[in-house]
């Protein structure tokens, strides 16, 4: 009903111009995103599929984007590149620049999330490029607020400096409040984590000036008052941080900022740390970290409460227990290099060894945390910003004097840039040998991955008992992962070497690149869902759904204009399959969607799973041009599906004509593990 109410909206009514449809999707979204997230992707689908049929791209290509950040706020990262690839390509085929560029932030904002900071950088950096090239400052001014930020991360201050400095002088001219409240954040922040509490309360004081009068984006300035919590809390003014901790939780009481209780408790935490109400934290600790579960929050989100649960383990004298939460905290953190952290994380190991009487673990922990500690704080962190600060300025001064020479310096430009034609020529060949080999090899991999497959069911058919099956299934993807998953992603590297290193100014070459790591990237997805089914004793209908989404935001990005509905009975919501059993209906649903796109030219595809009293039906259906199924009986694709669901005691039927095609799939209830669906 909502749909075709939308619908009638869009397409019937000619004097509510999209303008105003688009805002009004968009504030819903801000409203309810975090509350209702599949309410919320409904509604922007529907508002896709309605643009689409008035022929409003652009209103379409914001949506798309948006799915982006649907999908990064419920930490769905697979399901979040699938929808970058989408948006991507449908802002790229339809010249809307600006979302090209949008599409490019939001994903590095994924990868943000996930930690993955080599990768995040680099499409933030694809993304200030296309805010460049389409002179979109404000665009600009973000890229380079979140490159800081994973700089300051990673304890690269001076890179994080110089990156805010840069941003700094152009946030007053905005007139987006929500800019100034986040960019504002952001530095305070920074200096925050360099101990420098005047200026962090400066800037995060000009942040919540411009929050107060921002009603659209309330988590900007609840973050505020966290941060300004914590720089007083860094000074010893515990009255003042329970003041901006106390407007914080009440903000976070409110449905639309909920998610946010994590961050307020994990503060609070601070707090009570400090006031040596050790019994008051750790109930505080087990409380946020039910909700860092709730809400997929990663290892570097909760390393502060984790770290503070070690020093009440030591203060509980269970050195044991502190000892082994602390090399846990230290060996998260050595991969993301974050030397704050490993500071942290070394000196807890050192004061729970010194408990136990371990005085030489104690001491050489107590090196490595002094070691980190350096590289972070004191005089060390004065002499980054003096630096970072005198660099940024020289270089201003330079400019300003490069453009006074000019003229001067036209020839010698001319022969330099010749020079680095010619160089970049030979780098270019010789990289396009080495991807050549590389796709080469990526191929090779991908029959060694088929046989791989097939191997595995060979040896699942001669496994006797369930314990022998599940190790023969943890050894067989261990090895898909390792080898091909491995060497999938020093492609990925490769590429994005190429593209960081080298400032490019092919476009076709850029496209070409792009278009080989996502290739890339999607084998990555695939190869994963083979190895979810082998590692799972048993698979839900639910788990099996949101596969089958993943596969068809990858089919989107071939057929933009297709649409698809997936629905599935309360009755089986609790019933399982033997990952077998799921992975067999994954891949003829598969063989089916990829059918229906290539040969019958289909826009319309809905997927049914119901229950007929022991048996579970799936029905598949298109709107293309059918075919004969007499004539196709010997293809290799519908021999395929029939023995997929022979393989699992199932059976395959098909029906097709000009109308379109309907196949259905039925497999026996008692096959399931759950057999209690009645």
């Amino acid at each position: 009903m909502k749909k075709r109410m939308l619908l009638s909206l869009l397409l019937l009514l000619p004097l509510l111009v999209s303008g105003q449809v688009l805002d009004s999707i968009l504030r819903q979204y801000l409203d309810i995103h975090n509350v209702d997230p599949e309410r919320t992707r409904k509604i922007i689908e529907e508002g896709i599929e309605g643009f689409g049929a008035k022929g409003d791209r652009e209103s379409k290509a914001i949506l798309l984007v948006k799915l982006i950040a649907l999908e990064t706020s419920q930490r769905n990262t697979d399901a979040a590149y699938r929808r970058f690839l989408t948006a991507r390509e449908y802002a790229r085929n339809n010249g809307i620049t600006l979302q090209v560029a949008c599409a490019y932030s939001e994903i590095a904002e994924t990868y943000y999330y996930a930690q993955d900071w080599r990768r995040s950088l680099g499409y933030f950096h694809s993304a200030d490029s296309a805010f460049v090239a389409v002179k979109d400052e404000i665009g600009q001014v973000l890229s380079k607020i979140n490159m800081a930020s994973i700089y300051q991360e990673q304890g690269k201050y001076d890179l994080a400096i110089r990156n805010f400095l840069a941003s700094v002088p152009h946030i007053d001219t905005t007139q987006y409040r929500y800019i100034k409240t986040s960019a504002y954040k952001e530095v305070g922040k920074l200096y925050l984590n360099l101990k420098d509490g005047r200026k962090a309360e400066y800037y995060l004081a000009k942040s919540i000036q411009s929050g107060r009068r921002d009603k659209g984006h309330p988590d900007l300035l609840l973050d505020a008052y966290l941060l300004l919590s914590g720089s007083f809390l860094e000074r010893g003014d515990n009255e003042k941080a329970s003041t901006y901790l106390d407007r914080a939780e009440k903000m976070a009481e409110r449905p639309e900022t909920r998610h946010m209780l994590f961050d307020v408790l994990t503060r609070k935490v601070e707090l009570l740390m400090k006031q040596e109400r050790y019994p008051e934290a750790k109930k505080n600790i087990n409380d946020a970290l039910r909700l860092a579960h709730e809400y997929k929050k990663n290892t570097g989100e909760t390393f502060g409460l984790r770290s503070n649960l070690a020093k009440i383990y030591r203060l509980e004298n269970k050195s044991d227990a502190a000892i082994a939460l602390s090399q846990q905290l230290v060996a998260e953190t050595v991969k993301s290099s974050e030397m704050a952290r490993l500071a942290e994380g070394y000196f807890g190991m050192a004061a729970a060894y010194a408990q136990k009487g371990d005085y030489r673990q104690a001491y050489e922990n107590h090196l490595r945390y002094a070691a980190y500690k350096d590289s972070t704080v004191g005089s060390e962190k004065q002499r980054i910003i003096r630096e970072a600060e005198v660099k940024y300025e020289t270089a201003e001064k330079e400019r300003q004097l490069a453009e006074n020479k000019v003229k001067l310096l036209e020839s010698e430009a001319e022969a330099d840039r010749k020079g680095r034609t010619i160089l970049l020529l030979g780098v270019l060949v010789l990289f396009t040998a080495v991807t050549g080999a590389s796709v080469y090899r990526q191929q090779r991999l991908r029959v060694r991955q088929k046989e791989q497959e097939f191997q595995l069911k060979e040896a699942i058919a001669q496994i006797e008992t369930q314990q022998q099956l599940q190790e023969q299934r943890l050894s067989i993807s261990r090895d898909l992962h390792d080898n091909i998953g491995a060497q999938l992603t020093f492609i990925i590297s490769s590429v994005d070497a190429v593209k960081m290193s080298f400032n490019l100014q092919n476009p076709a070459l850029d496209r070409k690149l792009d278009t080989i790591s996502d290739f890339t990237q999607s084998t990555i997805i695939e190869l994963r869902d083979t190895i979810w089914a082998m590692n799972k004793g048993e698979v839900s209908f639910e788990e099996l759904r949101s596969r089958i989404y993943n596969f068809i935001g990858k089919a989107k990005t071939a057929n933009e204009d297709l649409a698809f509905r997936f629905t599935i009975v309360d009755s089986l919501k609790d019933v399982t399959l033997t990952s077998v059993e799921a992975i067999n209906i994954y891949r003829t649903l598969q063989e089916a969607v990829n059918n229906a796109m290539k040969h019958s030219g289909a826009n319309r595809i809905s997927i049914t799973i119901g229950a007929d009293g022991t048996t579970a039906k799936v029905t598949l259906r298109d709107n293309g041009r059918g075919f004969d199924a007499s004539q196709m009986e010997h293809g290799n694709g519908l021999r395929n599906m029939k023995k997929r669901m022979g393989e699992i005691g199932g059976t395959y039927t098909c029906n097709s004509n000009e109308n379109g095609t309907e196949i259905r799939l039925s497999v026996p209830l008692s096959k399931m593990e759950n057999t209690s669906t009645t």
